[in-house]
């Protein structure tokens, strides 16, 4: 969503530079040019390709048909064709780096269609809001020292299994019921990993996170300084917006406090299918490969028939190796 747009404050550091710092990764930035959609693809050995995506207005119109019918896979195979030529592609199971703008910030790439397969299926997908702000979340190698909170209102018993099963995967303790506050989130300044399962409330200033202390918005996560550098947010509509504010969504302003990656959702979180993405994102390591563990999970939930609406929710934000 236009959640993806929203960054920590950045310094851009002269073009050479930056594509030096990027090396390795494949990334596709969308921009507009009048009425026109452009992609220019970096691949991982430096070589630059630009290409004509197409009218704008054309894209914006195919991208409202596929959120109002995410089932129809035509629909699906039509914008993925138009989005993702083969000429700005990488190789198979080469992650694909995400900058997009409007028209296209809302569309999960992940769920669009390339020669009769999902883009999950071959590509894991990840988002930034610019080149720069990608650069400055690679992740760093640090002992994992994990914050798991769930089920904060007593009325989601799977958030509440999915947090103990978490914590038995990272060897904490979960914080349960009264015990998942705010304010444990504000002052976990030696958490390198926080997951979350809780309930997401939209309020006059965005969405955020209903604690059993209270709502904790994005501004409260800026202004505090979360320093954890994973953040794991199982909750409805964490990566989604209701204005233009760039700070407003609850994931965007966790990537501003300083984190490197960002696991959220665009829209609603089944709890069932919550949680069996979380326990397939751990299974598959995603405390070191967050962005392969997606695609993993994302996969599963393919393979099992799970709705595409409900699979192409969860997102990820950042996580360069």
């Amino acid at each position: 969503a236009h959640a993806l747009r929203a960054s920590r404050p950045t310094t851009t550091p002269p073009i050479d530079k930056l594509l030096a710092q990027l090396r390795g990764n494949h990334i596709i930035t969308y921009f507009r040019a009048r009425r026109e959609l452009w992609a220019v693809a970096v691949s991982a050995d430096g070589k630059i390709v630009a290409r004509r995506i197409g009218d704008t207005e054309a894209i914006t119109e195919r991208a409202l048909s596929w959120r109002e019918h995410p089932e129809r896979i035509a629909l699906a195979d039509d914008l993925g064709a138009v989005l993702l030529p083969d000429e700005i592609l990488p190789p198979a199971q080469v992650p694909i780096y995400v900058i997009a703008d409007e028209p296209i910030a809302d569309v999960p790439f992940a769920a669009m269609r390339r020669n009769g397969r999902f883009v999950v299926e071959d590509h894991p997908v990840a988002y930034a809001s610019s080149a720069a702000v990608l650069a400055s979340m690679r992740r760093s190698p640090s002992p994992i020292r994990a914050l798991v909170l769930g089920d904060p209102t007593y009325d989601l018993p799977q958030a509440r299994e999915e947090a103990k099963e978490v914590a038995a995967h990272l060897k904490v303790e979960p914080r349960l019921g009264s015990d998942a506050t705010g304010a444990a989130i504000l002052g976990s300044h030696d958490a390198t990993l926080i997951h979350v399962a809780a309930h997401t409330e939209l309020t006059p200033v965005g969405s955020a996170l209903r604690l059993s202390d209270g709502l904790l918005d994005a501004s409260a996560v800026i202004d505090s300084g979360v320093t954890a550098g994973a953040i794991v947010l199982m909750t409805c509509s964490s990566a989604a917006v209701s204005s233009r504010d760039e700070l407003e969504p609850l994931a965007a302003a966790f990537v501003a406090a300083g984190a490197h990656t960002v696991v959220a959702s665009r829209w609603s979180v089944l709890d069932d299918v919550g949680r069996k993405f979380a326990q397939v994102f751990y299974q598959e390591n995603g405390v070191v490969d967050p962005i392969r563990a997606v695609a993993i999970a994302q996969r599963r939930l393919v393979a099992e028939h799970v709705e595409i609406r409900d699979w192409s929710t969860f997102t990820v934000l950042g996580g360069l190796p």
